[in-house]
């Protein structure tokens, strides 16, 4: 196709406005050739009264459009005008296409992660009496790209089981002991820093201090805790929570092209007068400038022992 010199139309006005023919009026009379302007301006142009008749012809084609999607196959458009001439005074329009489309590639589009099915159930963390178990889900259905979006929400879910009662070493009276706090003091954090919180949503039984960031358990007994933080575009955040400085639960989350976020969770058999805090593992940059993404740490009382003997940790997530 030619894409740079527009057609010339197919009959212009004549010099000399004849008839090629000699029986215009017998065409007429029999096929109607008068009607057919193609034919009629080419053989009766006089007869018919066609001598200012112009046929339309395609001026030049446009440049094509950009493509019309942001990755992956699209199409480009272009388009003419039939104006040069315009038809007149009866005159045929244009024949073809206004309009040609160019396929167009982007490069791969980002693949965005799914959540695979929630795995099976595990065992009670107890006994006797109620307890926690916990399920998994992993972000692979499918994988997400370097700059594709991390699934969103939880890839943990826990949920209250019961075992036969064992009086002799739960409480049936479990005090309300729970705590939820947001807010960094600093995002800028060293290795070995403690994370602390300082706004307090929630501190029923007294344990959080947000000046030093740590949980005192103020009872002997089963504690869930729950961490969330994010990190900002192409940064990489570590952080773990830690019982009386020994690990429970360590993560990391590396930012792709915008700020992203994750959780830490663990379970733990807390003594009395034991502290739970965050920590820095590696030197990081913390994000919470955002009213969708929060650093929060909380947690909560979910059985309490008598014996004040009793602790160590008993699963994380």
């Amino acid at each position: 196709m030619d894409n740079t010199t527009p057609s010339i139309s197919m009959t212009t006005v004549y010099r000399d406005c004849n008839d090629s023919i000699p029986n215009c009026e017998v065409l007429n009379e029999t096929l109607l050739i008068c009607k057919d302007i193609r034919n009629a301006m080419k053989l009766c142009q006089k007869f018919c009264i066609l001598c200012n008749v112009v046929n339309g012809g395609w001026a030049h084609w446009g440049n094509f459009s950009t493509c019309d999607v942001t990755c992956g196959n699209g199409t480009q458009l272009r388009t003419r005008e039939c104006s040069s001439p315009k038809p007149e005074n009866g005159g045929l329009q244009c024949d073809g296409p206004a309009n040609e489309t160019v396929p167009c590639n982007l490069g791969l589009c980002p693949v965005h992660g799914g959540w695979s099915e929630w795995e099976n159930w595990g065992s009670c963390s107890v006994t006797c009496g109620a307890g926690l178990r916990r399920r998994d889900r992993n972000c692979d259905n499918p994988f997400p790209s370097v700059d594709g979006h991390h699934c969103f929400g939880e890839s943990i879910n826990y949920e209250i089981c019961n075992e036969p009662s064992c009086n002799h070493l739960v409480s049936t009276e479990v005090p309300v002991v729970m705590f939820s706090a947001r807010n960094l003091s600093n995002t800028s954090l060293h290795s070995n820093e403690s994370a602390i919180y300082i706004h307090i949503e929630t501190n029923d039984g007294g344990g959080y201090n947000n000046v030093t960031g740590k949980f005192t358990a103020p009872v002997s007994g089963l504690y869930t805790f729950t961490v969330q933080y994010c990190v900002k575009a192409r940064t990489v955040g570590n952080l773990e929570l830690v019982q009386n400085g020994n690990p429970l639960q360590r993560g990391e989350i590396v930012g792709a092209e915008y700020a992203q976020c994750a959780s830490l969770q663990a379970l733990s058999k807390v003594p009395k007068g034991d502290r739970v805090w965050v920590r820095c593992t590696n030197d990081s940059e913390f994000y919470q400038d955002d009213p969708y993404r929060w650093a929060t740490f909380s947690g909560a009382l979910v059985h309490r022992y008598f014996s004040e003997s009793v602790s160590g940790q008993i699963f994380v997530g």
